[in-house]
């Protein structure tokens, strides 16, 4: 009986160093930023196996708040820097590499555009220098939750407008970033936080859904199916 516990002892020990064995290591960590408040939102590994990081800032360029895009090389060692924005406040929420190897930035702005929020969207070439950048919004206020570069070169956008109605909201631009559609989803509390393209071309939003019951604000969340021009498949 000794003997067995005695085994089963060993084979514990072995299993439980393996697992701590595993465990990772930190193999670096960078800091970026100013005196200011610095807020990195998105990252993504690049083609050349660096990385490119997309941050709200505060310390540097023209406004209160400053889209801040951020490469690196493999090591997380600055490569070069760059800001986008006007004098009022612009906030990343998402970076891609483009097809082309420039980047494309995804955010809402109150710099430009026709409300105090549109949403945006900032192209770049290779180096971070500006190639174009477009608006997208109303009198009204629109937020920008998430962003993607399709396969064929075009964007799609999710957020949400606050209105008199406050719905979830998708635009579909071209490659160059000229509107093609928009589509609402939702009643008044929708707010649109994630979209994927689908495999025959449409799209799939999901988000969260704000309403009163009994005095007490409730959320769920919402899934919704979209056409390839923007219309709700039922």
């Amino acid at each position: 009986m000794k003997t067995i516990k005695y085994f089963f002892c060993i084979l514990l020990l072995i299993f439980t160093s393996r697992i701590y064995s595993q465990v990772p290591d930190t193999i670096w960590t960078k800091t970026f930023g100013g005196p200011l408040s610095d807020v990195g939102v998105s990252v993504k590994q690049t083609n050349d196996g660096g990385f490119i990081i997309a941050a709200t800032t505060s310390s540097f360029g023209a406004g209160g708040q400053d889209i801040y895009l951020i490469k690196t090389d493999e090591n997380g060692d600055t490569l070069w820097t760059k800001t986008f924005g006007g004098t009022g406040y612009d906030k990343a929420v998402n970076v891609v590499q483009t097809n082309d190897n420039g980047y494309a930035v995804f955010g809402t702005t109150n710099s430009f555009g026709n409300g105090d929020a549109d949403f945006l969207l900032w192209k770049s070439d290779s180096i971070g220098n500006t190639e174009w950048f477009k608006t997208y919004g109303s009198t009204v206020d629109e937020r920008v939750s998430e962003g993607h570069q399709l396969t064929d070169g075009t964007y799609i956008l999710a957020g949400d407008s606050l209105g008199q109605i406050h719905k979830a909201w998708l635009v579909k631009t071209d490659v160059n970033g000229n509107f093609i559609w928009g589509r609402t989803i939702g009643s008044d509390g929708f707010v649109g936080r994630s979209v994927q393209q689908t495999n025959d071309g449409g799209y799939v939003i999901c988000g969260t859904h704000a309403y009163l019951f009994f005095q007490t604000l409730v959320f769920e969340f919402f899934f919704s199916r979209i056409s390839s021009n923007g219309s709700l498949i039922s």
